[in-house]
């Protein structure tokens, strides 16, 4: 007889193989929250760790791809938020590593409170700036 429970209880299974799960916890181990889901070939990860939201994408061998942190405005570095602040008030900050790349995705809004897009290396230089 199957268990009713299963049925009751909400909750995601994790569709990441052992390969991709043993890579997460040697990473991100106290990680709270997770939840996970497959992209095309790749494992994606959504939790909270040391108190900050982020997204890791792994491949099947249990490499990281990319990963992804919602920065309080508080945390993100001051030549960053220096540049960013020139264009309006900063609404929110994502920092993206992809590689041996780091950007910036900053959202912020005009004092007509129109909200834009600006994306910025990890030395400033703009890389692209859209209206949302």
């Amino acid at each position: 007889m199957k268990s009713i429970l299963k049925y009751l209880l909400p909750g995601k299974k994790s569709v990441a193989p052992k390969k991709v799960l043993a890579s997460f916890k040697m990473m991100f181990g106290s990680s709270i929250n997770i939840e996970w889901e497959k992209v095309q070939n790749e494992f994606e990860a959504i939790y909270y760790f040391e108190g900050i939201e982020q997204i890791a994408r792994f491949n099947g061998n249990g490499d990281l791809l990319s990963l992804k942190r919602n920065l309080t405005i508080h945390t993100v570095p001051a030549e960053i938020a220096a540049i960013a602040k020139t264009y309006g008030e900063i609404m929110n900050v994502i920092e993206m590593k992809l590689g041996d790349t780091l950007n910036f995705e900053i959202i912020y809004r005009n004092e007509s409170l129109i909200r834009f897009s600006l994306l910025l290396d990890e030395n400033g230089k703009v890389l692209s700036h859209n209206t949302l």
